[in-house]
């Protein structure tokens, strides 16, 4: 099925063989550069964060460049006439009564302004969707595990804070779709799952034992913002769930990777030794993310068919 006009608000309803061309496509764009000079006079894209951004803004903007897709910038939250009372819902019909031809959209969504998102219009990209989703980040974890194993039948583990994690939201959305898939939760009780919400799932509460048991490893931000500060204790946090160089030397799979989507925070989560260790893929999926981006608004917008 063609993506032309498609918004992307979840991967659900996404088939494994779009999945797949859309990581042929993305393969080409790295292998290939000058792909990239597609006609795409006229085509205009608009990006509208409304929540911190570092990779994610930066990598569409890059993939926008390259592409040579004009783009026009709401900018911060700060910047919007949303700090002045205006509404989210007219702000999203603002932005659609300028027509553009595609809008990259990142924000702290209620249930009923997600509901807003879903029923626009113009095609949306969802950059970032509260703690409900984030689809590219998905696509470019998965693009970045298939580089080095088969997907098929892996073992992913999340470390940390996945109860208010939209990228492992959309990781599991997506990695449900090929076979023999196995997730991992490792973290403070508070910060995982029910038991019985994933299906072919354990829970673990020795990192140690989490480490051993996977093929790949996804560290994850804790979203202090998110919590209360009685939900769980720094320290303890620190000790039982940081990962270091240490730990991932001994206990991880010499043929298992790491990961992290990042935001990382050395002192917190992350030690930034694990940068060193040639099983590190967080370089690589920064990298990767700007190609799914590509690849994914080339096929939006329709570039490959000369639209």
């Amino acid at each position: 099925m063609s993506l032309v006009g498609r918004s992307l608000i979840s991967l659900n309803n996404w088939s494994l063989n779009e999945v797949q061309d859309l990581f042929s496509q993305s393969r080409q764009f790295k292998q290939n550069p000058e792909q990239s000079l597609f006609n795409s006079a006229g085509k205009l894209v608009s990006l509208a964060f409304f929540e911190p951004s570092t990779r994610t803004k930066l990598s569409f903007q890059t993939a926008l460049g390259r592409l040579g897709v004009l783009s026009s910038d709401l900018g911060p939250l700060s910047d919007s006439s949303m700090v002045k009372g205006e509404s989210f819902s007219e702000t999203l019909k603002t932005i659609e009564a300028m027509q553009p031809d595609l809008t990259i959209l990142r924000v702290n969504a209620t249930a009923g302004e997600y509901d807003t998102i879903k029923d626009c219009s113009m095609p949306i990209i969802n950059a970032g969707c509260g703690a409900t989703g984030h689809p590219t980040q998905a696509l470019t974890d998965v693009y970045t595990m298939s580089e080095r194993l088969s997907v098929e039948g892996l073992k992913v583990l999340f470390v940390g804070d996945v109860n208010h994690s939209r990228v492992v939201k959309s990781n599991i959305e997506l990695l449900k779709k090929f076979s023999g898939i196995s997730f991992g939760f490792c973290g403070p009780e508070a910060f995982l799952p029910p038991a019985n919400e994933y299906k072919n799932s354990t829970l673990f509460s020795s990192l140690e034992e989490a480490l051993s048991w996977c093929n790949i490893c996804m560290g994850l931000r804790v979203q202090k913002e998110r919590h209360s500060k009685e939900e769980f204790s720094t320290a303890q946090y620190q000790k039982n769930y940081r990962l270091t160089a240490e730990k991932i030397e001994k206990h991880l799979s010499k043929d298992a990777f790491i990961m992290h989507p990042g935001p990382h925070v050395p002192e917190m989560d992350f030690d930034p030794l694990i940068f060193n260790d040639p099983r590190c893929l967080v370089r690589n999926q920064v990298s990767n993310g700007v190609y799914i981006r590509m690849a994914l608004i080339a096929s939006i917008l329709g570039l490959q068919e000369g639209v």
